[in-house]
């Protein structure tokens, strides 16, 4: 058998559910800004780019943006993210195996 020469995959879905923790993060954003999204107005950053998701949870919150804005929100929710992944991500059975494999 010959051996790949490259394997693309998403992660989310594929080695893990992340989702359920990228949405406490965003909870955590809009929590800061000064107003917790409703789960309708959360559901639009699913797969969604930082930008977009900041955009989204400043316009819920009525928070004007300015450009220094946006390094400092995206380092305190980044930073949210790897803590919640550190804690608690989880990888699908088998994925490890495969990892290892793969190497």
């Amino acid at each position: 058998m010959k051996k790949p020469l490259a394997i693309f995959w998403d992660m989310d879905g594929t080695l893990t559910n992340s989702e359920p923790l990228w949405e406490e993060a965003t909870y955590f954003l809009s929590e800061i800004l000064g107003k917790r999204l409703p789960p309708e107005q959360r559901q639009l950053t699913v797969g969604s780019t930082f930008e977009n998701t900041l955009r989204i949870c400043a316009e819920a919150a009525g928070v004007e943006l300015t450009e220094e804005d946006f390094p400092k929100y995206q380092a305190l929710t980044f930073n949210k993210t790897r803590e919640l992944f550190a804690e608690r991500l989880e990888v699908f059975p088998g994925i490890q195996n495969l990892l290892t494999q793969l190497k």
